[in-house]
Order: structure tokens, then C-alpha cells, then sequence
């Protein structure tokens, strides 16, 4: 028996679907003579119980599945085209390119993923370029989040996925935390950044050797992105000298929009970390950003005072944040 779901008119339908799907995936098991994972077999016992049917909207899994467990579902959902899943979380499955694939084929067909993770799935760059695809506007995918972390996709692999990115309008979340690239991938990065329409509001690069160079370049961007709210640049060797502080304060008199960065260890010391707050002190009455609140600095190299100083001058700036909360959260 399958679920019942309204349709025009009032009347109610009933939705198989289910069903369909478990027998599809059943059924491509057995042909790779796989056994169907604990997880799942409940998920589906659950969702097949008569008295009470339901569906399959999310798909969470932490162990190995391996690339041809990731197929058999993904060929089922594909097949059958169920709409009815809307978030895929893998952390350590092993999915690899050929998984990956297998997904994308079906995020393509079926446009109801909205969150997609591969944490530590041993993607590699050829698995971006599948992704990059797919987050091309020419696909119209509606996928809001995008988490690939802990992955060795490296410059090329950021390359493939902002070739897909840099004119996506609906992704609010990406993050690529410990994947191995480098300074020659905030370029790539950058291009993502700079489109007008993107709807991009948290980025996490942490992890990855940006230095300086690449983590300026990032701030450049910023000077004109008016969309992203949060970014993690955590861990990413940078070094609190002048160049740093003349980008950071060249963002914050152009940007509008950033409210939290995270820059926590990193070799940003007391010293660097002073001069930036009289910066932005003697820059608070021009265009400095009204709207960050929040500035994580590296934990035992700054003193407790001058992060004391740093939150009582951006107080202001949470309180309003809150404020604007209230505000929607009224309107609903």
C-alpha cells in the first residue's frame, strides 16, 4: 500500500512510489549481489508499514557504502523518478567519482535534492566536474547546500566547480574545508564570488593553504558580492602583517552584507589584531560594514581585553542583526 497525498480537487491519491523505489533498489542489489545497508533496510520497513505509509525525503548514512552501493540506489531513484527525497548526507561512505556520478545523473533527471554532502567520500577533481554540471543554470538544479569536506579535489577540482558556480543564482551553502587547494584556487573562487546574482550566503574554506595572497584575493571579491553572510577562512596560513590588514579593511569599507568570519588558527597576533580594530574604529564613521558582528580571531595569541574591545565595538551591529530577526520572524 502506498502513501495517500491530496491531489486537485480534494480528492485523495494514492502514491506508490515508495514502493516502486524499494523494489527498483531491491532489485539492483541483488544484481550486484550487495546487501542493502541496516540503515535503510529500516528506513524502508518504516515507510512500507501499511497502516501508516510514508516516503523517503532524506537519506542519511555513515559508513561505507562503496561507489556500486551508491549506484544501486541512485539507478532506483533515477528509474523510478522519485521526487520525493530532499536531502542526501554521506560522511565516509566512500562514494568516489563513479558514485558521485550516479547521483548527479539522478539530480538530474529529478529536481528535489535540496542538501547534498559527500563528507570524506575520496571525491577527487573529476567528481567536481560532474557536480559543476550539474550546477550549471542551464540544468536549473534547485540544490540550496552543497558540502564536499575533507576531500582531495584540489585547484582543479574548484576550477570544475566554478565553472558551474559562476553564474548559479539558488546555492546559499558550499563548503570545502580540508580539500588540498591552494592560493591558484581562490581565483576560481573569486569568480564564484564577483557573479551579481549569487544567492551564495556561506562559504567554508578552511583547511586550505590560502596564505595571504589567496585569502586577499578573496577579500577582494567581497568588495563586491553582496550576498555572502558568513565565511570560514579558519586554518588557512595566514599571516597578520600589513598586506592583511589592508585587505581586510579595504573589504569592510566596501562590503555590506559579511556578518561572521571566522580566522582562527592562523598566525594573526595582538600586535596586527590592535591596528585592525583602530582601523576600523577611525573608518566607523565613513562605509565601514555595519552588519558583522562577529570576528573569531586565533585562540591564546590575542589578550582577553582587546577581544573585549573588539566585541563592545561590534555590539551594535548584533543587537541590529537580532532586531531584524524579530522582525521576519513575525511576519511568518
Amino acid at each position: 500500500m502506498g502513501a495517500k497525498k491530496r491531489a486537485e480537487g480534494g480528492k485523495a491519491v494514492t502514491d506508490d512510489s515508495a514502493e516502486q523505489l524499494y523494489r527498483a533498489y531491491r532489485r539492483n542489489l541483488v544484481e550486484m549481489s550487495i546487501l542493502m545497508p541496516k540503515p535503510l533496510e529500516e528506513k524502508f520497513l518504516e515507510i512500507r508499514d501499511e497502516k501508516n505509509p510514508g516516503f523517503l525525503t532524506e537519506f542519511v548514512y555513515w559508513d561505507v557504502m562503496e561507489p556500486e552501493g551508491i549506484r544501486a540506489l541512485a539507478d532506483a531513484l533515477r528509474d523510478t523518478n522519485y521526487v520525493h527525497l530532499k536531502t542526501i548526507r554521506l560522511w565516509g561512505a566512500k562514494s568516489r567519482d563513479e558514485g558521485t556520478r550516479s547521483l548527479c545523473q539522478y539530480m538530474r533527471v529529478t529536481s528535489s535534492i535540496l542538501t547534498l554532502e559527500l563528507i570524506q567520500c575520496e571525491l577527487t577533481s573529476l567528481s567536481c566536474e560532474f557536480l559543476g554540471r550539474l550546477l550549471n543554470p542551464a540544468t536549473q538544479n534547485p540544490l540550496l547546500a552543497l558540502r564536499i569536506d575533507h576531500n582531495d579535489i584540489g585547484n582543479i577540482g574548484v576550477r570544475h566547480l566554478s565553472e558551474g558556480l559562476c553564474m548559479n543564482s539558488v546555492l546559499k551553502t558550499l563548503t570545502l574545508s580540508y580539500c588540498n587547494f591552494d592560493t591558484t584556487a581562490s581565483r576560481y573562487l573569486m569568480q564564484i564570488l564577483i557573479f551579481q546574482e549569487s544567492s551564495l550566503q556561506e562559504l567554508d574554506l578552511q583547511g586550505n593553504l590560502l596564505g595571504n595572497e589567496g585569502s586577499g584575493q578573496i577579500f577582494h571579491a567581497l568588495k563586491i558580492n553582496q550576498s555572502l553572510t558568513k565565511l570560514n577562512l579558519a586554518d588557512t596560513c595566514m599571516e597578520g602583517n600589513d598586506f592583511f590588514s589592508d585587505r581586510f579593511i579595504e573589504m569592510l569599507t566596501c562590503n555590506s552584507c559579511l556578518s561572521v568570519l571566522d580566522l582562527r588558527l592562523n598566525n594573526i597576533l595582538e600586535e596586527c589584531v590592535k591596528e585592525v580594530l583602530e582601523r576600523m574604529k577611525s573608518a566607523a564613521s565613513g562605509r565601514i560594514n555595519a552588519v558583522i558582528y562577529e570576528i573569531m580571531f586565533p585562540e591564546g595569541k590575542i589578550s582577553e581585553e582587546t577581544i573585549e574591545d573588539y566585541y563592545k565595538f561590534l555590539l551594535p551591529n548584533k543587537k541590529s542583526k537580532k532586531g531584524k530577526k524579530k522582525g521576519k520572524k513575525g511576519k511568518k
